[in-house]
């Protein structure tokens, strides 16, 4: 996953409600209610400052 500042996490949970990341952070342990994505994820900011994530070319 790479975060807006540039850094990376090999393996996270990306916490998304309505469109926006509320949380993420390493992966340390099974989670119930996960989808899993593999590849990248990539997570910016939006025009209006708040983080979104990509996955494919795709806003999830």
């Amino acid at each position: 996953m790479s975060l807006p500042d540039g850094s990376l996490l090999r393996q996270a949970v990306v916490e998304i409600e309505e469109g926006r990341v509320v949380n993420y952070y390493e992966f340390r342990e099974e989670l119930p209610m996960t989808e899993w994505l593999g590849g990248e994820i990539h997570v910016v900011r939006d025009e209006e400052g708040i983080l979104r994530a990509h996955w494919n070319n795709q806003l999830l």
